[in-house]
């Protein structure tokens, strides 16, 4: 079984060594594990964060009129994968940058709106006081 610290940092470890792998990475190879890295950090994201979710779920909003709710969980990753894509070529490196602090920050305000804790990474285990 893996650590705490290493299992709650795998979604991160996965976008990213992909996304480095993937504004570095030349060949087909290279790009094909780039982006396989970058899929399963995605997915293990949004499912942990599905099933961490401490906020109470409303029925459909406004912002499910045009993207359904799987697509909008996934929003902020694509854009930052079409960021990461823009950055490889230098010609749209300014805009690509921009980008990905845009989805960058849409991620960290999901993750404060949804008031994701993680208390039970340094809880203490009980110490039993009573004495027999």
């Amino acid at each position: 079984m893996l650590p705490v610290l290493l299992y709650e940092a795998l979604p991160l470890i996965y976008l990213s060594s992909g996304s480095v792998i993937l504004v570095v990475g030349q060949s087909a190879l290279a790009l094909t594990a780039a982006v396989l890295l970058y899929c399963a950090g995605v997915f293990i994201w949004v499912m942990r964060s599905e099933n961490r979710r401490t906020d109470r779920r409303v029925g459909p909003s406004h912002k499910f009129i045009f993207l359904p709710e799987t697509l909008y969980e996934f929003k902020p990753f694509i854009v930052l994968f079409i960021g990461l894509l823009l950055v490889k070529n230098e010609a749209f490196l300014i805009v690509g940058v921009l980008i990905i602090f845009w989805a960058l920050f849409c991620v960290f305000r999901r993750i404060h709106h949804r008031r994701h804790v993680n208390r039970h990474l340094f809880k203490m285990p009980k110490m039993n006081t009573h004495s027999f």
